[in-house]
């Protein structure tokens, strides 16, 4: 992410110095970048720059500020305005687009007394970073969506902390939203282990057994299971012992707990909404020059035989001798996920940390490391690797659970 400070008075540049010190000293916990606040101001107000080095992370320009701001619009996950709200909506209206995808936007007046949540509350963040300000330079937060004025949780909050956000989905955080705001239950059913995510859950029951699902009301799941392909394999073979063996090669490593009967009785709620958290990432090794079509059909046989969605998919990761791969990039575009190579050596340091490992003299060989695809997914899941090894005609994968 990236913020953007942008002011128009003496006043306004003043206060938004006193912001990006803010931001530089205590920051923002979305903030996983590098990159210091900048602040656009007209060229005008330069000599109000103290030093050099404070000309480092600001823009003065002579051009319309509405070219600037159009700039900044598509530069910057997250916008500060020093100035008047109205100016604010009249100069942004026509770049808004999809909430799923417009910066965050925030007004402040040039005293600091307010900061104004105003776009994208929250999958764009404005919420959070609202409350940090508030926090740090001591403005009052103004935050007006419902769910927050009402004191409960989101939905669309707790996709965004998971990785989970869709845009098919924004029906569905629409409706669950305003049932929260509404104070109306809403069911909760996690498979996976949320502390740690600090998820918000007021206005959400947390379902453990089959007599919290007593109360029918609208459900939110949130699992990285394709229960479609289970149920339909249930409904073929009349067979819980396969599905239940799928779920369960998961319970010897302790990664996830999920109650199949449970599963059955909360698939049958008619306001059922399911999360899919990006949490599986796939370790892949290959012969080279192996076609697209080979590789998606060993990864599509893969999921299913673990009944995963594809969607869960965070990442594909090999050896840096693949980052040419054809087939492998053509895959990582296919799904919308990064490709991720690492280094042999990287490879023969995780290697050595690695308790068991089925290697091949041939791997080596070419490669330098005895195995690529199970030691690339125990380095991009942190050593949880769920399923090690799987051949398909000279392609080997492994998942790794980063959850």
């Amino acid at each position: 992410m990236s913020i953007g400070i942008l002011a128009l008075t003496k006043k306004g540049l003043s206060s938004g110095l006193k912001i990006q010190e803010a931001l530089i000293k205590n920051k923002f916990e979305e903030d996983l970048s590098n990159e210091n606040p900048l602040i656009y101001a007209p060229l005008k107000l330069k000599s109000e720059a103290k030093d050099k080095e404070a000309c480092k992370n600001m823009v003065f320009y002579e051009e319309k500020f509405s070219r600037i701001l159009e700039k900044a619009f598509y530069n910057h996950s997250h916008l500060i305005f020093i100035m008047a709200t109205g100016i604010v909506v009249r100069s942004i209206s026509k770049h808004i687009g999809d909430k799923l995808y417009d910066p965050a936007v925030l007004v402040g007046d040039e005293n600091l007394d307010y900061m104004i949540s105003l776009l994208g509350g929250h999958v764009g963040g404005a919420n959070e970073l609202t409350r940090h300000l508030s926090r740090h330079i001591g403005c009052e937060a103004v935050i007006t969506t419902a769910t927050d004025v009402n004191k409960v949780g989101a939905v669309d909050i707790i996709a965004k902390k998971l990785d989970a956000i869709r845009p098919s989905d924004k029906g569905f955080y629409t409706k669950f939203n305003s049932l929260l705001a509404e104070k109306e239950s809403i069911n909760l059913y996690s498979a996976m282990d949320l502390k740690n995510y600090n998820i918000d859950t007021r206005g959400f029951k947390e379902v453990k057994s089959k007599e919290d699902l007593k109360d029918k009301t609208s459900i939110t799941h949130i699992s990285p299971f394709d229960y479609s392909l289970l149920i339909k394999d249930l409904a073929i073979r009349e067979n819980q012992a396969l599905i239940k063996k799928r779920i369960n090669d998961f319970y010897d490593r302790d990664f996830l707990k999920e109650d199949f009967e449970l599963i059955l009785d909360i698939l049958k709620n008619k306001d059922y909404f399911k999360l899919v958290p990006r949490c599986i990432s796939i370790g892949i090794g290959c012969k080279r020059e192996t076609s697209f079509e080979e590789i998606n059909l060993a990864f599509e046989t893969l999921m299913d035989t673990y009944g995963l969605e594809k969607k869960s998919i965070k990442g594909i990761y090999s050896i840096e001798l693949k980052k040419d791969e054809a087939g492998i990039i053509k895959l990582s575009n296919h799904l919308n996920v990064p490709f991720v190579t690492f280094s042999s050596d990287e490879i023969l340091y995780n290697i050595d940390k690695m308790k068991e490992l089925s290697g091949s003299s041939f791997v080596e060989s070419i490669t330098g490391v005895k195995a690529v695809a199970e030691p690339c997914a125990y380095i991009a899941s942190n050593g949880r690797v769920i399923v090690p090894k799987a051949m398909f005609k000279g392609i080997t994968l492994a998942l790794g659970w980063d959850f």
